[in-house]
This record gives structure tokens, sequence and C-alpha cells, in this order.
């Protein structure tokens, strides 16, 4: 099932900086290491611990701590690209700004006009409405109307999308390479379970499991609406 559908939206929108390491690692993932047991310690060695370090003892009152801080500050430098706090870098790949931001339940715990969707491996974060503004103009903008609606899954189930039009942020734009049906396929769990004719299925890392339909020679819309393949033949 898994190589008869492919994600439309993995390739656009916002990435995470990471500091893992660089392309030119020679170690595989699943090579392993060796350890040496038997390698000398000397137990007897002592390790100074400097207490009388220079720490300035106001560096946290120079830390500014607002309600939606760090959102909008800079990240660090390559390869870490760290951000203050619990914050997570973030690269818009349309403008390719850097900033960071911070998770988020909903679009009321984001600054401005900034919205709460679901980016690979980080989760829900505060994200600017538009791929073409920049942190700071969201930060500072008004929400929209849209943005501050809960949307029901099943308005989004199976609705047609590309990369222009999404899945509001509670699912993924999907390619059924069987019948190419092209379709929101929203994020499940227990405790949001997928509608008769789906299953709750894991599909990528670094993405929650998706609503897919059982039969993937029938499109989206014909599952939810009940047809068999047996109709359709």
């Amino acid at each position: 099932m898994k190589k008869m559908l492919a994600c439309l939206c993995l390739v656009f929108g916002f990435v995470v900086g990471c500091g893992v390491g660089n392309d030119d690692s020679d170690l595989d993932q699943n090579d392993s290491i060796d350890v040496d047991s038997d390698v000398d310690v000397d137990s007897d060695v002592d390790i100074d611990v400097d207490t009388d370090s220079d720490v300035d003892e106001d560096t946290e009152e120079d830390i500014p701590v607002g309600e939606f801080y760090p959102v909008c500050e800079e990240c660090g430098d390559a390869p870490f690209f760290e951000c203050p706090g619990d914050g997570i870098c973030i690269t818009n790949n349309i403008s390719l700004e850097e900033f960071c931001t911070t998770n988020c339940v909903d679009a009321f715990d984001c600054p401005g006009s900034m919205v709460c969707e679901y980016v690979m491996f980080s989760g829900y974060l505060c994200l600017p409405p538009d791929l073409e503004m920049t942190c700071d103009e969201a930060f500072v903008g008004e929400k929209r109307e849209e943005d501050l609606v809960e949307v029901d899954p099943s308005d989004v189930l199976c609705r047609w999308c590309d990369m222009e039009n999404g899945c509001d942020g509670i699912g993924e734009c999907l390619l059924n390479e069987e019948n190419g049906d092209q379709f929101c396929a929203t994020f499940c769990s227990e405790e949001n379970p997928c509608p008769e004719g789906f299953n709750c299925e894991y599909l990528f890392v670094g993405l929650p499991d998706m609503c897919l339909p059982v039969d993937l020679t029938l499109t989206c819309e014909e599952t939810l609406n009940g047809v068999s393949g047996e109709e359709i033949e």
C-alpha cells in the first residue's frame, strides 16, 4: 500500500533546521559501532570543576520574556541552528527565510496572523499563514476568521488538494498512484479514529498516522461514500 501513495506536500512549505550533522557523513544509519570495553580507564583520575566560572548572574534577566518568545527570533549558525529557550528553527522553502518558532495547539497559541500547522518531525508549530509572508509580518498581522475556526476532519478528508491547496494543517495531500486520485488524508489516532472504509496507518517518517482507504483501487471519495470495488467493476 505504501508504495502506491506519494505525499505531494513534503517538498514545499517549511522544513526544520537540525544539528544532527551533515550529508558528508560516512556512517550509515544501519552500521554498528564497536565499543572496546577493555579500554584501560584510570579510576583515580581527578576532574577539576571550576566553580568560579565567570558566568554573568544577570544573563537570564537579559533574555526578553514574552508570551510568544522566541517566535521570529533569529536561528543560530549551522550546523545546529539553535533557538533560544524551547524554540525550533524553521526554513521557509519559498522565501528561504530562517526563523525560530514554537509548538502550538491552535492558532490562539500563536502571535499575530500566525497559524498552527503540522511540520514533519516537529509537530504543530506557529507559522505565517502565507508562504510569501515574513515571520515579522505575520507576527504583527491580524488573524483571518477562517484560521480561528476549528476545522472538522470530516470536511477535509478526501478533499482535492495540490501544492497550493493544502489540507488545513490537519492532514497531508496524497497521490494514489494506483488510480491517480489526489486527496487530503487527515491525521488520525485512537482519540480521532477514521470513518468506515479507512484505516489509520503510518505512512511517512515524521508524520502522524493518516486515514487511508482500505481499497486503493477506489478513490477517496468513493470510499467515503461507501462505494465498493464490486460496484465499480
